[in-house]
């Protein structure tokens, strides 16, 4: 499952995944950050998929948390 929502500006960008042969989910999420002077948006990993998660919505909350911590620390 593949999502994406707002936050505070920027678009978080969510995906996931129920590991195969495993009753296992894994999750990563991205920031998408406003467009710089050139036009051109640039992407920021927020989370990867190593961790594994009981629950789709365990692991999606993840990532979705996880992008909202980063984007607050940065601003």
């Amino acid at each position: 499952m593949v999502g994406k929502e707002e936050y505070r500006g920027y678009t978080i960008v969510w995906d996931v995944t129920l590991v195969a042969g495993e009753k296992v989910w894994k999750a990563q999420s991205s920031v998408v950050l406003p467009s710089d002077r050139s036009g051109i948006p640039s992407v920021h990993p927020a989370m990867g998929p190593e961790d594994r998660f009981a629950t789709e919505e365990e692991a999606r909350n993840h990532a979705i948390e996880t992008a909202k911590r980063w984007i607050d620390n940065r601003a």
